[in-house]
């Protein structure tokens, strides 16, 4: 999706966004976390769909990861992480297109 995002803008473009770290000693979801791995996807990745009723969107991949991995994605795109703000788990993040 970076890639993708990075095609749509101009050199220098900033992209602002908000996160949260899935680490967590919670059984169930480091069993879900164990589940993803086994299958070749990250911890934090969930599939999941929106309903309202008996309305709903296709599935669809939402990905949760701290600003580590966060960093990792970024270091293979052509973004780069410009700015990290942490609170807890949750943190907002800026890249900057190079």
């Amino acid at each position: 999706m970076l890639e993708q995002l990075a095609a749509l803008a101009r050199p220098g473009a900033l992209l602002i966004g908000t996160g949260m770290d899935p680490a967590t000693s919670d059984p169930e979801h480091t069993a879900y976390h164990d589940h993803n791995r086994a299958r070749g996807r990250l911890p934090g990745q969930i599939r999941m769909r929106v309903r309202s009723g008996t309305l709903a969107t296709g599935w669809f991949d939402y990905l949760l990861v701290g600003p580590d991995g966060l960093e990792r994605l970024v270091h293979r795109s052509p973004w780069r992480l410009e700015s990290v703000r942490e609170q807890g788990r949750n943190y907002s993040a800026a890249l900057r297109l190079r």
